[in-house]
């Protein structure tokens, strides 16, 4: 049954209890109340882990009285029946709940779920990732989960013989998702026969309706768009049909039958408030129809949500474009943190593992994923698997999470799959390579593109180099050995067919061809200076524009600066007009839109909250802040700083916290000299270079240096 229902248990707590421990788990999602009080306040519990059931546990002691007390719950599909672009099934939502009370004499007693438990039809009628919600407030049951309510007719709950469905039960142990920001709408105007409410920026969330002097009975519509179109418009571009597009039109079968669309029918009375529990949606717009009254801007509020993890960077400076770019990033990841990474909010809420392995160091240097991450990449709802580009962040996340956090527990988990994933490779491959390797989105949405087998070849040889090193760590010399043979004889087939050496370059002839190459350490080391040359040649050629996509993206302005052409870098990410990063935000969007037209997309149902070019962020913390891991020393302990000082930047500064304190760099140009200054954590070591073959090393402490602009 789609049908939401409530759930509730009486119970009686003596007068000697000390403390109470409350563990909850679903398959689907559930809302939890004590006495009639929300539990706590995160939402969408308890996820969407894949091979996981993740429980969570709250101390209620506070919540709970001497005497007669309820337990109560509401119940939601969630990830149970959602998939997807819409994908709607009918699984039975069930609860699995454990109270521990312990007394003054320290004897522990255990409540659980049972037949003893009792249940009723919410006021949600039906409820869906995709499709949204859908309430009848006249169906309310007055208190429900409070003591007194009279639960008489309610019928008994019917046990669930495998409440995990055969997962393992592990406790969640990263942060949860929260409610971030209330956000109000900057006008509001009508449209049709109905509101349209601006909330300036894109975001991701939950519309709260105020509503007054309603009728019993009427309806309230809630419509989202990312943007409009060019005749002012609603472009609902991925808010597509779930059914069939006939039904929606006037008089169809299924009229309110749309994605991301919230219906309440009010119960009638002065005031009424609506809040969907069980879904969310990003959009700039809100389009309400069914008021009754004129509304006001702060009718409808807009209530943000994300994974509440603490934040690790910061960036400083002056420079409106790295600012600009830094903000829509952030807002636009925000906007996927819903229990798992997704790829939009909008059009499929997918867990795309490519998406995600392209971004995961720019992740990395915003916030804390250490354990949020971890678990997701062990155990997450993930798409898709045997692409290459996608499945290769089975090794390039755990390999991410050891050098940010020395995490060697992920790298062990996760050997045995990553092992699994090169004997797969290799069972296809053909004089060193893949042979018609799957990889149909190449560099995805790149300009200019590479082939499926260039692209998979760049890959094959990037997971047998990662892979050789995870092997080395735990002393799996034999393995290590074998990839790294195997890893020589795909770098010396992959140069053999696609290296141009009398031109200094790959025969795809564009700057994904040479970025992934080099990127990948696959380019002989005695020629990277010369293919560096040719990479700047291309950028200058193509009027420093990128012509990258998904997967070369992130390499090629520190690529471009490795090789001392940091002012080409500084002109290319500073671009004006397509394909730029500021193309994107000229176009009117305020976060990462999934391709480089911006909201001047070609495709109707292109995403406008798409995280994956804002991986150029790392730049900023790895080049312009210089901070750069080193494979010797995971987890910061030891660590490169090189920056990289660019005038036309005027100022700069970046803050990251490892797990030894707060690394930092700050750098500005006065007159003919820069002055840079750097903070190296207690029980770190930096290896400082701002002149080329001149490194040095710097203990624990505060540093500043003044620089030659000549060097």
């Amino acid at each position: 049954c789609r049908h939401p229902c409530y759930f509730r248990k009486k119970i009686t707590v003596a007068e000697n209890t000390e403390k109470a421990i409350l563990r909850c788990t679903a398959r689907g999602l559930y809302e939890l109340y004590i006495n009639g009080q929300r539990v706590s306040d995160p939402h969408f519990q308890p996820g969407s882990m894949e091979k996981y059931c993740e429980y969570q546990e709250y101390d209620v002691t506070g919540l709970l009285s001497p005497g007669k007390n309820v337990i109560a719950a509401v119940l939601g599909n969630g990830w149970l029946n959602c998939e997807s672009w819409g994908s709607l099934w009918a699984n039975k939502p069930s609860f699995l709940e454990e109270l521990e009370l312990t007394d003054s004499c320290g004897c522990t007693a255990f409540l659980g779920t049972d037949a003893s438990w009792k249940c009723a039809a919410s006021t949600i009628t039906d409820n869906d990732l995709q499709f949204g919600e859908r309430v009848d407030a006249r169906l309310e049951i007055t208190r429900w989960n409070e003591v007194d309510c009279d639960d008489a007719l309610w019928a008994f709950a019917a046990e669930y013989p495998n409440a995990s469905g055969g997962k393992q039960i592990v406790l969640q142990d990263y942060p949860p998702v929260k409610l971030q920001n209330v956000v109000t709408p900057i006008s509001c105007c009508s449209y049709g026969d109905g509101w349209l409410f601006d909330l300036g920026k894109n975001i991701s969330g939950r519309a709260q309706i105020h509503i007054r002097n309603a009728h019993p009975g009427q309806q309230i519509n809630i419509r989202y768009a990312e943007r409009l179109n060019w005749d002012g418009s609603l472009c609902e571009g991925p808010y597509t049909d779930v059914f069939f597009e006939q039904d929606n039109m006037p008089g169809g079968k299924a009229s309110c039958a749309m994605r991301n669309q919230d219906v309440y029918i009010c119960k009638g009375g002065a005031a009424e408030v609506y809040t969907p529990l069980f879904t969310y949606t990003g959009g700039r717009y809100i389009l309400v129809t069914g008021f009754r009254d004129k509304p006001e801007c702060n009718d409808v509020q807009f209530r943000t949500y994300w994974n509440d993890l603490g934040v690790n960077g910061k960036i400083r400076t002056s420079n409106e474009v790295i600012n600009l770019i830094w903000d829509m990033t952030r807002r636009t990841y925000h906007s996927n943190l819903m229990t798992a990474p997704t790829d939009c909010p909008t059009r499929e809420k997918n867990f795309w593992n490519g998406d995600m392995q392209v971004f995961v160091q720019a992740a990395c240097w915003y916030m804390d994923h250490s354990k949020f991450l971890a678990r997701w990449t062990d155990g997450g709802r993930k798409i898709e698997y045997g692409v290459y580009g996608w499945e290769d962040e089975e090794y390039i996340l755990p390999w991410t999470l050891y050098q940010f956090y020395g995490d060697r527990e992920i790298l062990r988990v996760k050997y045995p799959v990553i092992k699994c994933l090169v004997m797969k490779r290799m069972a296809a491959v053909q004089d060193g390579l893949p042979k018609n390797p799957h990889a149909p989105y190449r560099d995805h949405l790149a300009t200019v593109n590479v082939s499926s087998d260039f692209f998979a070849g760049c890959y094959f040889c990037l997971m047998l180099d990662t892979a050789s090193k995870i092997a080395e760590i735990f002393g799996e010399h034999s393995d290590a050995q074998q990839y790294i043979a195997w890893l020589n004889d795909a770098r010396k087939a992959f140069n053999e067919r696609y290296y141009l050496k009398d031109e200094a370059d790959y025969t795809p002839h564009c700057q994904g061809g040479l970025v992934l190459p080099l990127a990948f350490g696959i380019a002989p080391e005695k020629d990277r200076p010369a293919l560096g040359r040719r990479l700047a040649e291309y950028v200058e050629s193509d009027g420093y524009h990128p012509t990258t996509g998904y997967g070369a993206t992130p390499h090629l302005l520190p690529l471009l600066c490795n090789f001392g052409y940091e002012k080409i870098a500084w002109k290319t990410f500073t671009q004006r007009g397509y394909p730029s990063w500021r193309h994107i935000f000229a176009t009117g969007a305020t976060s990462f839109t999934e391709n480089w037209y911006g909201q001047n997309a070609k495709g109707f149902t292109d995403s406008m909250n798409h995280y994956a070019l804002g991986s150029v962020c790392s730049w900023f913390f790895t080049h312009l802040g210089g901070i750069r891991p080193m494979e010797s020393a995971e987890g910061f302990r030891r660590f490169k700083l090189k920056p990289v000082f660019v005038p036309e930047v005027g100022d700069f500064g970046v803050r990251y916290r490892c797990a030894y304190g707060e690394i930092r760099s700050d750098w500005h140009y006065d007159d003919d000299k820069i002055l840079w200054s750097f903070t190296v954590p207690e029980g770190t070591t930096a290896m400082v270079q701002v002149t080329p073959n001149l490194p040095r090393e710097y203990p624990a402490g505060q540093y500043q240096l003044i620089i030659e602009k000549d060097g």
